[in-house]
Protein backbone atom coordinates (compact mmCIF):
# COMPACT_ATOMS: atom_id res chain seq x y z
CA UNK A 1 0.00 0.00 0.00
CA UNK A 2 2.74 2.20 0.94
CA UNK A 3 4.41 1.48 -2.50
CA UNK A 4 1.08 2.53 -4.15
CA UNK A 5 0.99 6.09 -1.91
CA UNK A 6 4.52 6.24 -3.34
CA UNK A 7 4.13 6.04 -6.62
CA UNK A 8 0.89 8.05 -6.68
CA UNK A 9 2.79 11.25 -4.67
CA UNK A 10 5.75 10.99 -7.34
CA UNK A 11 3.28 10.94 -10.26
CA UNK A 12 1.43 14.05 -8.92
CA UNK A 13 4.96 16.02 -8.22
CA UNK A 14 6.03 15.20 -11.57
CA UNK A 15 2.76 16.05 -13.31
CA UNK A 16 3.24 19.71 -11.42
CA UNK A 17 7.25 19.90 -12.23
CA UNK A 18 6.24 19.33 -15.92
CA UNK A 19 3.59 21.96 -16.30
CA UNK A 20 5.52 24.50 -14.29
CA UNK A 21 8.57 23.96 -16.54
CA UNK A 22 6.32 24.34 -19.45
CA UNK A 23 5.71 27.66 -18.36
CA UNK A 24 9.15 28.73 -17.63
CA UNK A 25 11.07 31.56 -18.39
CA UNK A 26 14.88 31.53 -18.72
CA UNK A 27 17.28 34.15 -18.31
CA UNK A 28 21.18 33.42 -19.15
CA UNK A 29 23.97 36.31 -18.66
CA UNK A 30 23.95 39.53 -16.78
CA UNK A 31 20.73 40.33 -14.43
CA UNK A 32 19.42 36.71 -14.38
CA UNK A 33 16.79 37.68 -11.78
CA UNK A 34 14.89 40.43 -14.16
CA UNK A 35 13.08 38.97 -17.16
CA UNK A 36 10.88 40.76 -19.37
CA UNK A 37 7.35 39.53 -19.13
CA UNK A 38 6.45 38.66 -22.34
CA UNK A 39 9.82 36.79 -22.63
CA UNK A 40 10.19 32.92 -22.83
CA UNK A 41 13.97 33.52 -22.96
CA UNK A 42 16.37 36.35 -22.39
CA UNK A 43 20.03 36.39 -23.21
CA UNK A 44 21.75 39.92 -21.86
CA UNK A 45 25.38 40.78 -22.90
CA UNK A 46 27.32 42.89 -19.37
CA UNK A 47 26.71 45.59 -21.96
CA UNK A 48 22.98 45.27 -21.87
CA UNK A 49 22.63 44.25 -25.36
CA UNK A 50 19.47 41.00 -25.61
CA UNK A 51 18.34 38.43 -27.32
CA UNK A 52 14.98 37.87 -26.19
CA UNK A 53 12.57 35.05 -27.81
CA UNK A 54 8.78 36.28 -27.21
CA UNK A 55 6.49 34.49 -25.27
CA UNK A 56 3.44 34.76 -27.74
CA UNK A 57 4.93 34.90 -31.10
CA UNK A 58 8.34 32.92 -31.16
CA UNK A 59 10.07 35.78 -32.61
CA UNK A 60 13.69 36.61 -32.10
CA UNK A 61 14.63 40.07 -31.21
CA UNK A 62 17.82 41.36 -30.88
CA UNK A 63 18.43 45.09 -29.02
CA UNK A 64 21.44 46.38 -28.74
CA UNK A 65 21.69 49.52 -26.60
CA UNK A 66 25.14 49.82 -26.04
CA UNK A 67 26.97 48.67 -29.22
CA UNK A 68 25.04 48.11 -32.62
CA UNK A 69 24.47 45.16 -34.06
CA UNK A 70 27.64 43.14 -35.53
CA UNK A 71 27.31 39.48 -37.59
CA UNK A 72 30.32 37.95 -37.77
CA UNK A 73 31.49 35.08 -40.08
CA UNK A 74 29.07 36.12 -43.11
CA UNK A 75 29.69 34.06 -46.14
CA UNK A 76 29.50 35.70 -49.60
CA UNK A 77 26.43 35.10 -51.95
CA UNK A 78 26.37 33.18 -55.07
CA UNK A 79 23.92 34.01 -58.04
CA UNK A 80 21.15 32.12 -56.62
CA UNK A 81 20.64 33.31 -53.09
CA UNK A 82 18.37 36.19 -52.11
CA UNK A 83 19.05 39.24 -50.53
CA UNK A 84 17.56 40.22 -46.67
CA UNK A 85 16.35 43.78 -46.28
CA UNK A 86 15.60 45.62 -42.61
CA UNK A 87 12.36 47.87 -42.50
CA UNK A 88 11.91 51.16 -40.32
CA UNK A 89 10.93 49.07 -37.90
CA UNK A 90 14.07 46.96 -37.66
CA UNK A 91 12.18 43.81 -38.67
CA UNK A 92 14.69 41.73 -41.34
CA UNK A 93 12.75 40.91 -44.53
CA UNK A 94 13.22 38.80 -47.70
CA UNK A 95 13.69 40.84 -50.90
CA UNK A 96 10.17 41.08 -52.33
CA UNK A 97 9.02 41.87 -55.96
CA UNK A 98 8.48 45.45 -55.23
CA UNK A 99 11.70 46.03 -54.63
CA UNK A 100 14.13 46.61 -57.37
CA UNK A 101 17.62 46.86 -58.03
CA UNK A 102 18.29 50.01 -60.89
CA UNK A 103 19.59 47.74 -64.61
CA UNK A 104 20.34 49.22 -67.46
CA UNK A 105 17.96 47.80 -70.48
CA UNK A 106 20.29 49.51 -73.43
CA UNK A 107 22.53 51.63 -74.07
CA UNK A 108 24.48 53.04 -77.22
CA UNK A 109 25.43 54.95 -79.60
CA UNK A 110 25.82 56.47 -83.39
CA UNK A 111 27.98 54.84 -85.65
CA UNK A 112 29.02 57.90 -88.25
CA UNK A 113 28.49 61.51 -88.32
CA UNK A 114 24.91 62.72 -89.20
CA UNK A 115 23.65 65.86 -90.39
CA UNK A 116 20.52 66.64 -88.10
CA UNK A 117 20.40 70.60 -89.56
CA UNK A 118 16.23 71.18 -89.16
CA UNK A 119 14.45 74.70 -89.17
CA UNK A 120 12.19 74.04 -86.19
CA UNK A 121 11.58 70.12 -86.43
CA UNK A 122 13.01 67.56 -84.98
CA UNK A 123 15.63 65.21 -86.19
CA UNK A 124 15.22 61.43 -84.52
CA UNK A 125 18.68 60.45 -83.57
CA UNK A 126 20.51 57.86 -85.18
CA UNK A 127 21.20 55.30 -82.22
CA UNK A 128 22.57 51.99 -84.15
CA UNK A 129 25.59 51.06 -82.46
CA UNK A 130 24.48 49.01 -79.26
CA UNK A 131 26.80 48.05 -76.60
CA UNK A 132 23.87 46.98 -74.08
CA UNK A 133 20.40 45.32 -75.29
CA UNK A 134 18.16 43.57 -73.49
CA UNK A 135 15.93 43.13 -76.55
CA UNK A 136 13.67 46.38 -76.88
CA UNK A 137 15.98 48.97 -78.61
CA UNK A 138 15.90 48.36 -82.47
CA UNK A 139 18.64 49.64 -84.41
CA UNK A 140 16.40 50.00 -87.82
CA UNK A 141 13.78 52.38 -86.36
CA UNK A 142 16.21 54.07 -83.63
CA UNK A 143 13.60 53.33 -80.35
CA UNK A 144 12.84 51.78 -78.08
CA UNK A 145 9.79 49.37 -76.78
CA UNK A 146 9.44 49.70 -73.13
CA UNK A 147 8.63 45.83 -72.17
CA UNK A 148 6.95 46.22 -68.74
CA UNK A 149 5.38 48.69 -66.35
CA UNK A 150 8.02 50.73 -64.17
CA UNK A 151 9.60 54.20 -63.60
CA UNK A 152 12.81 54.60 -66.17
CA UNK A 153 15.56 56.84 -66.26
CA UNK A 154 16.35 58.28 -69.75
CA UNK A 155 19.46 59.52 -70.43
CA UNK A 156 21.13 61.28 -73.25
CA UNK A 157 24.39 62.99 -74.93
CA UNK A 158 24.96 64.67 -77.86
CA UNK A 159 28.07 65.61 -79.63
CA UNK A 160 28.06 67.16 -82.21
CA UNK A 161 29.58 70.45 -84.50
CA UNK A 162 28.45 73.37 -86.40
CA UNK A 163 28.81 76.57 -88.38
CA UNK A 164 26.43 79.38 -87.33
CA UNK A 165 25.11 82.85 -89.01
CA UNK A 166 24.70 84.56 -85.84
CA UNK A 167 24.85 84.43 -81.68
CA UNK A 168 21.08 83.47 -80.98
CA UNK A 169 20.18 80.18 -82.24
CA UNK A 170 19.67 77.14 -79.75
CA UNK A 171 20.03 72.81 -80.26
CA UNK A 172 17.79 71.50 -77.98
CA UNK A 173 17.81 67.93 -77.09
CA UNK A 174 14.53 65.90 -76.45
CA UNK A 175 13.39 62.20 -75.66
CA UNK A 176 10.60 61.34 -77.47
CA UNK A 177 7.97 58.99 -75.98
CA UNK A 178 4.65 58.30 -77.68
CA UNK A 179 5.52 61.23 -79.84
CA UNK A 180 5.36 63.65 -77.26
CA UNK A 181 8.84 65.55 -76.50
CA UNK A 182 10.32 65.92 -73.21
CA UNK A 183 13.07 68.75 -73.17
CA UNK A 184 16.61 67.27 -71.46
CA UNK A 185 19.26 70.10 -72.45
CA UNK A 186 19.68 72.73 -74.65
CA UNK A 187 22.82 75.01 -76.08
CA UNK A 188 22.57 78.06 -77.52
CA UNK A 189 23.34 81.66 -77.63
CA UNK A 190 26.66 82.74 -76.77
CA UNK A 191 27.94 79.29 -77.15
CA UNK A 192 27.64 80.33 -80.82
CA UNK A 193 29.13 83.27 -81.02
CA UNK A 194 32.37 82.20 -82.26
CA UNK A 195 31.65 79.73 -84.56
CA UNK A 196 31.77 77.13 -85.98
CA UNK A 197 32.80 75.15 -83.42
CA UNK A 198 32.18 72.04 -81.31
CA UNK A 199 29.88 71.40 -78.09
CA UNK A 200 28.67 68.66 -76.26
CA UNK A 201 24.84 68.33 -73.95
CA UNK A 202 23.30 65.50 -71.34
CA UNK A 203 20.41 65.07 -69.77
CA UNK A 204 18.06 62.57 -68.26
CA UNK A 205 14.40 62.35 -67.36
CA UNK A 206 12.88 59.78 -65.03
CA UNK A 207 9.39 59.08 -65.63
CA UNK A 208 7.05 56.21 -65.21
CA UNK A 209 6.07 54.02 -68.66
CA UNK A 210 3.96 51.47 -69.69
CA UNK A 211 4.48 48.08 -71.75
CA UNK A 212 4.13 49.17 -75.41
CA UNK A 213 5.34 52.83 -74.81
CA UNK A 214 7.71 53.58 -77.57
CA UNK A 215 10.63 56.00 -76.86
CA UNK A 216 13.40 57.83 -78.73
CA UNK A 217 16.78 60.24 -78.63
CA UNK A 218 16.25 63.68 -80.65
CA UNK A 219 17.49 66.88 -81.43
CA UNK A 220 15.92 70.33 -82.60
CA UNK A 221 17.69 73.29 -84.04
CA UNK A 222 16.11 76.59 -83.73
CA UNK A 223 12.40 76.99 -83.01
CA UNK A 224 9.55 76.91 -85.46
CA UNK A 225 9.72 79.64 -88.61
CA UNK A 226 13.33 80.81 -87.24
CA UNK A 227 15.83 82.07 -89.92
CA UNK A 228 18.48 82.05 -87.51
CA UNK A 229 19.80 78.25 -87.72
CA UNK A 230 23.34 76.80 -87.89
CA UNK A 231 24.89 76.58 -91.69
CA UNK A 232 25.37 73.13 -90.51
CA UNK A 233 25.10 70.81 -87.43
CA UNK A 234 26.30 67.42 -87.26
CA UNK A 235 26.18 64.82 -84.51
CA UNK A 236 29.53 62.73 -84.00
CA UNK A 237 30.03 59.54 -82.95
CA UNK A 238 32.57 60.22 -80.19
CA UNK A 239 30.28 60.88 -77.08
CA UNK A 240 26.68 60.79 -78.60
CA UNK A 241 24.53 57.88 -76.37
CA UNK A 242 21.27 57.10 -75.07
CA UNK A 243 20.84 54.74 -72.12
CA UNK A 244 17.90 53.15 -70.77
CA UNK A 245 17.56 52.28 -67.29
CA UNK A 246 14.66 50.86 -65.41
CA UNK A 247 14.76 52.55 -61.79
CA UNK A 248 11.40 50.26 -59.89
Amino acid sequence: MKKHIYFLTSLIALIWLGGTLAHAQMKIGANPGIIGSLSNLEVEATNGNKTVVDKATGAVSITATADPLKLVGLQPATGSETALLIDGNGVVKKQGTTISIPTVRASGGTSANFDATSLGSLRKTPINTMSLNDGGFSTNTNSYTIATNGIYMISGVISFNYTTQNNTVAITAYVVVNNTSIKINDVGGASYANGPGKAVMSGSVTIPLNAGDILYLATQSCGPNSTACPQTYTITPDLTNLTITKML
